[in-house]
């Protein structure tokens, strides 16, 4: 006995877990359609007959009574009123409802109500309003009756017709409607709505829409439902395109949950946590899963922010060579980005991309809400040549080649490739190049150094010696030397024969070179006078070095006769006393021997022609 005493205990508790996750739910109602009839011969019952109400347009009937306690919507009612515009309301101050059906549920005003066909009726029209109460205790019914209402404001059909009924003890509501032919110019409304709009249950294709029907009947049924989960925890306005979060309380018993989103959103969940992605507005719900069945859903209503819209207003230009500036402008939001290189120092943006590069654009509006559109844009880049030159040393005088790489077509500061500076020092020239896509380059630099030229003096201890005496030639002011005839060393001893030039060639540590060049003078020695007249100069020849036009200036008349280094005579004449012109361009540079000769005198002199 205390074991079947246990099971019953064991079985009881059972039984109240199912009735904790499934208790009846007084706000619960399942609508149905049913076979249609009428009510008519009403009367007799508790001192009630037939009672019409007379209403103007747009008027509610005092309190009425019921007849028996109703519930309806988690609350119980004694009374009601009746609207002119096609439906009862528990609310006893409860407006008309002017002028046309609402879309249930709407928490404005009317609520609490019983909609047969909710429009702007019009009983001063015609017709007749009653209500009635009929059966016994406990299965009474109150029957609210529409007989031909016109709509406002005439008297002529279509013509609503139809009737409410309230059950005693069931608490069910049928509605049956004979004839209603719509109303074009406003919307109708059938079904019921609790007493803050937040919840209700209309009649499927008749909330707040045009809609016809002729012997149709519904009927809302009181029914046990899981219970719906506690209330929804969240943000309820963010950015299109971010995460939010919501979450509910446990349900007891609950084995898992279903969530709901709106159009667009993004994210599941069978717990009582949802991370989703923000689409579209409209309501989150979430209903709990038990081993009885699935419970109504619990609702939030949520308001998108939408994303700004950017986009590329103008980039300008489209085309460009590498590292040159591009101007982009946009539009749509209060802050962007341009990919790749996270740039947000614009509008305008100016770039100077190095090659051609697809940019996206992202923006951000006032509300810190981010585009999701970005769109991209092209910039071409043509690439830029780099040109690159030589640079080098030279000597005073002498031509420097530059010569550029990496372009099609270039242009020099100095107008030519090939220059000669006529200053000594480091002398700089650019160069830009152009390639064939029409891209300059940055200016390159060659770097002449321009040697000068050594100073190269020659001297002799002494200018003017006697046939087979000896003089030292010195040369200075460079680094190696050359004399015309063979040595290699700053100072050579001579003992010419004759009046001679003498050349020298120096070369400084730049391997610069110049010559210079000295006389000496012969004599023969013979006496007195002969001295005189042998120191006397015959000729002077200047400039020497030339380019082969020389000057000759003769004290006296002589003959004169000019060799090459080889004795071979190349040219003879006779000249008189003055200045005379000798010519010898026609003949290749080198040194040449000129030869005076008078009665008394003879002179040697070394002619240099460059």
């Amino acid at each position: 006995m205390k074991k079947q005493f246990f099971t019953l205990l064991l079985s009881l508790a059972g039984l109240g877990s199912i009735w904790g996750q499934c208790a009846p739910s007084c706000s619960n109602y399942i609508v149905s359609p049913i076979t249609f009839t009428t009510f008519s011969g009403l009367g007799g019952a508790s001192g009630y007959g037939s009672n019409e109400q007379l209403l103007s347009d747009d008027q509610t009937s005092s309190p009425l009574p019921i007849g028996f306690t109703f519930s309806f919507m988690c609350n119980t009612y004694t009374q009601f009123v009746i609207s002119s515009n096609g439906f009862i309301s528990f609310d006893l101050g409860a407006p008309q409802g002017c002028c046309q059906g609402q879309l249930l549920p709407d928490p404005n005003q009317p609520n609490n109500l019983i909609s047969l066909f909710w429009n702007d009726l019009y009983p001063p029209g015609g017709g007749t309003l009653t209500y009635a109460l009929t059966g016994v205790s406990p299965n009474q019914m109150l029957i609210i009756t529409y007989t031909n209402i016109p709509f406002c404001c005439t008297a002529n059909p279509p013509y609503s017709s139809g009737q409410i009924v309230l059950y005693e003890g069931t608490n069910v509501i049928d509605m049956y409607v004979s004839n209603q032919q719509g109303n074009n110019s406003g919307l109708m409304t059938q079904g019921i709505e609790n007493s803050n709009g937040t919840l209700a249950y209309p009649t499927p294709g008749r909330n707040a829409s045009v809609w016809t029907a002729t012997n149709s009947a519904y009927r809302w049924t009181p029914t046990n439902a899981p219970t719906p989960p506690g209330a929804i925890s969240g943000n309820t306005t963010a950015c299109a395109g971010t995460q939010v979060n919501f979450v509910i309380p446990p349900s007891p018993g609950a084995t898992s949950y279903t969530w709901s989103l709106p159009g667009g959103w993004t994210g599941s969940s069978t717990t009582t946590a949802l991370t989703a992605t923000v689409g579209a507005s409209g309501n989150i719900s979430v209903s709990a899963v038990y081993t009885c069945g699935v419970s109504s859903p619990t609702t939030i209503a949520f308001t998108t922010i939408p994303p700004p819209v950017v986009g590329f207003q103008s980039i300008n230009p489209p085309l460009v060579c590498s590292g040159s500036p591009v101007t982009i402008n946009t539009s749509g939001a209060f802050t962007y980005t341009l990919e790749p290189g996270s740039i947000t120092n614009g509008p305008p943006f100016i770039i100077s991309p190095n090659v051609s590069t697809t940019f996206t654009l992202m923006g951000t509006d006032a509300n810190g809400c981010v585009s999701l559109n970005n769109p991209t844009a092209n910039v071409s880049v043509n690439q830029t040549p780099t040109v690159t030159v030589n640079s080098g040393a030279i000597c005073l005088g002498e031509s420097f080649t530059i010569n550029p790489t990496g372009a099609t077509v270039y242009t020099f500061s100095s107008g030519f490739s090939v220059v000669t500076p006529n200053t000594a020092g480091v002398q700089t020239y650019t160069v830009v190049g152009t390639n064939s896509t029409g891209c300059v380059s940055p200016p390159a630099l060659s770097n002449v150094t321009v040697n000068a030229l050594p100073n190269v003096t020659a001297s002799a201890s002494r200018n003017t010696i006697c046939r087979n005496e000896s003089t030292t030639l010195t040369a200075s002011g460079a680094t190696t030397y050359s004399w015309n005839t063979g040595p290699t060393t700053a100072a050579i001893t001579v003992s010419p024969l004759s009046n001679t030039a003498y050349t020298v060639t120096g070369i400084d540590a730049n391997n610069c070179s110049k010559k210079a060049s000295i006389n000496i003078t012969v004599s023969l020695c013979l006496g007195l006078n002969e001295a005189n007249l042998a120191q006397a100069q015959l000729v002077s020849v200047f400039p020497n070095p030339s380019n082969g036009e020389y000057t000759l200036e003769a004290s006296e008349a002589a003959d004169v006769k000019i060799y090459d280094l080889q004795g071979k005579l190349i040219k003879s004449f006779s000249f008189g006393q003055g200045v005379h012109k000798i010519d010898l361009s026609a003949f290749a540079s080198g040194e040449y021997i000129l030869r005076a000769n008078t009665e008394h005198k003879t002179q040697q002199v070394m002619l240099i022609k460059e």
